[in-house]
């Protein structure tokens, strides 16, 4: 999928709001994956959307990046945890 083959961050990251945004349980597992992207913009935004998900193994996936290397992608588990 474009998640794993497209280079440009900015077009992985219009591909996670889409699949987010059909809210269907069966893309689970390609929003988890880009939650492990390399660029720190994609981990980030995924965070943002994944973060008010009540979903057991997602609450820890997010929780999982509270040590990611980046800032901005702290913050975002930062403030998804408030959301809860």
């Amino acid at each position: 999928g474009i998640l794993k083959s497209e280079r440009a961050p900015e077009k992985r990251i219009d591909a996670v709001k889409i699949l987010a945004a059909l809210n269907d349980e069966r893309h689970r597992e390609h929003l988890l994956l880009a939650l492990k992207d390399p660029a720190s913009q994609v981990r980030t935004e995924t965070v943002k959307i994944l973060g008010s998900n009540n979903n057991p193994r997602v609450c820890q996936a997010v929780l999982d990046l509270s040590n990611d290397p980046s800032e901005q992608v702290r913050t975002a588990v930062q403030w998804s945890q408030l959301r809860l």
